[in-house]
């Protein structure tokens, strides 16, 4: 059943960017979606493998809903975060949007907890929140340094 959830996750996820309008090029949006995906998996087996702070199931189940969270879900969620940013005209809509975007991704991670994807040993929800903050940050600036690099470069007008 969890791993019907997640595939329904994921799903969703990718339905949601493939018929959203997009701001970004294809160009773009490949770039920030390999480089949110390194980083997302890079912090995913610095804290659980490397520094113990979460431990991550055994259960390959499980453990497969793990993979489509950190592979899929998050990145695509960031990107299409992204795209929605660089397409608002008022303020409040881009603050709305980093705000649903980060409630989405604490529900994904409750929800992981939940069901026993992780457990966390030395790790705070509090210190999750605050690296989902700076996923949504560094999505944010590699969207601008990349779009930058692409004038300056005189391929994107």
């Amino acid at each position: 059943m969890v791993l019907s959830i997640y595939i329904m996750i994921t799903w969703f996820t990718i339905t949601s960017f493939a018929l959203y309008a997009r701001k970004l090029s294809i160009l773009e949006n490949l770039f920030i979606y390999i480089i949110v995906s390194m980083i997302v998996i890079n912090k995913a087996t610095l804290v659980s493998l490397n520094f113990g702070y979460v431990e991550i199931t055994k259960d390959t189940v499980l453990y497969l809903c793990h993979l489509l969270s950190r592979n899929v879900v998050i990145p695509l969620t960031l990107l299409l975060f992204c795209n929605i940013f660089y397409i608002a005209k008022k303020q409040i809509i881009k603050y709305a949007s980093i705000f649903i975007t980060l409630t989405l991704l604490i529900s994904l991670e409750y929800l992981a907890i939940y069901f026993g994807i992780y457990t966390y040993k030395n790790w705070s929800p509090f210190i999750e929140l605050l690296s989902l903050l700076l996923y949504i940050l560094l999505t944010l600036l590699c969207a601008k340094w990349f779009r930058k690099r692409l004038k300056k470069d005189g391929i994107f007008i």
